[in-house]
């Protein structure tokens, strides 16, 4: 079965091939608010890295997928846009320099599923965070309900242009790993495209230790992009932290 990100069409379908105002918005702000150079992991095929640059902020991206990496070239290319990318792993990586900003989008950091491999990735970027600068990392906030959800079955996602989304999950409480596969069905030709993906749930308090047992500051914590306080019903956990 092919991941999620093997198949960039498929993957913009559903978010998007550029960020949306919200999104955009969000990150906009808290770069005019911390500067440049800004430094975003795990950019996949530019969905919030190709807006940024656009406005002519200095930003790097860095990403695992070769795919997404050239979907994200070739899509800034179209806008006449020039970014800076390159390959690697967040878990893993040494640029030479140091960044006012450095942030996760997507839900992506919720890609570390190994204890190991949030401590290598948090301290990665402390040897790349400029003095002042800060670490701003996205995660949803976990919602039993929708992660307890019947084994099995076949949940309603959403219809973008021709395809049908549904998703089934295995969510195993002892490793706090979500396992999806989201179902594409193609209604002009009736196919089914399967492809997974897994995202480890950060609990609330869980992510604010761990943020600061790796020597990071907790200075803000928004529950969504309109950077409303975090509370009981935010669908997300947006952490922005400096070093301590």
């Amino acid at each position: 079965m092919k991941n999620l990100y093997d198949d960039v069409f498929l993957y913009d379908s559903v978010h998007g091939g550029f960020a949306d105002a919200e999104t955009f918005d969000f990150y906009d702000r808290q770069i005019s608010l911390y500067g440049a150079p800004v430094l975003e992991l795990a950019c996949g095929s530019g969905h919030v890295l190709i807006r940024l640059a656009e406005k002519g902020i200095e930003i790097f991206g860095l990403d695992i997928s070769a795919k997404m990496l050239g979907a994200c070239q070739r899509k800034a290319g179209e806008r006449n846009v020039k970014v800076k990318i390159q390959a690697g792993d967040m878990r893993q990586f040494e640029l030479g320099r140091k960044f006012k900003v450095i942030f996760i989008a997507g839900n992506s950091f919720q890609h570390l599923i190994e204890n190991a491999d949030v401590s290598a990735c948090l301290d990665c970027v402390k040897r790349h965070l400029a003095p002042g600068g800060k670490f701003i990392v996205e995660v949803l906030n976990p919602y039993i309900p929708l992660l307890m959800r019947e084994r099995g079955r076949k949940f309603m996602v959403g219809a973008f242009g021709n395809y049908v989304l549904t998703e089934d999950v295995r969510y195993r409480a002892a490793t706090q790993v979500n396992h999806i596969r989201w179902h594409f069905w193609h209604r002009p030709t009736d196919e089914i495209t399967t492809l997974s993906f897994a995202l480890r749930q950060f609990f609330p308090q869980e992510l604010n230790a761990l943020f600061e047992f790796k020597g990071f500051c907790i200075e803000e914590k928004f529950g969504d992009f309109n950077q409303s306080a975090f509370s009981d019903d935010s669908p997300k956990q947006i952490i922005v932290a400096g070093l301590i």
